[in-house]
């Protein structure tokens, strides 16, 4: 998959998110990754960033986006390198995704991503 990557500063992001949603543009739902039904629905297309704190996050977190999934769907994750993908991999692997991962091309502000990949699961 080719194509132009740019890393958002996180207060920037936080920023833009912020103001999408009190503009209305972007709908927000709070919920937890271990909540049974969320009321989010299901879609094609998950895009996550910085999520794989602990250790049980990554089943956790695989089961919440495979709740939220359409049957064909492609899911991308940004992680920061914290030890904790190869098992999230393979609970996505169970669940039916195939895997392919790499490291950004570009980086906006050309900060170092020493240990930071992005997670390309497809189903």
């Amino acid at each position: 998959m080719g194509g132009l990557y740019f890393l958002i500063p996180s207060l920037m992001a936080i920023f833009l998110s912020l103001l999408f949603v009190r503009a209305g543009a972007i709908p927000f739902v709070r919920t937890g990754w271990a909540d049974e039904d969320s009321g989010l629905g299901k879609f094609n297309l998950i895009i996550g960033s910085d999520l794989l704190y602990e250790r049980n996050h990554a089943d956790l977190l695989a089961d919440f986006i495979d709740q939220h999934a359409e049957p064909h769907c492609e899911v991308i994750i940004v992680d920061p390198g914290r030890g904790h993908a190869a098992r999230y991999t393979k609970k996505m692997e169970t669940l039916g995704y195939t895997h392919s991962q790499s490291r950004p091309t570009i980086s906006l502000l050309e900060a170092s991503f020493p240990r930071g990949r992005i997670l390309h699961y497809q189903r």
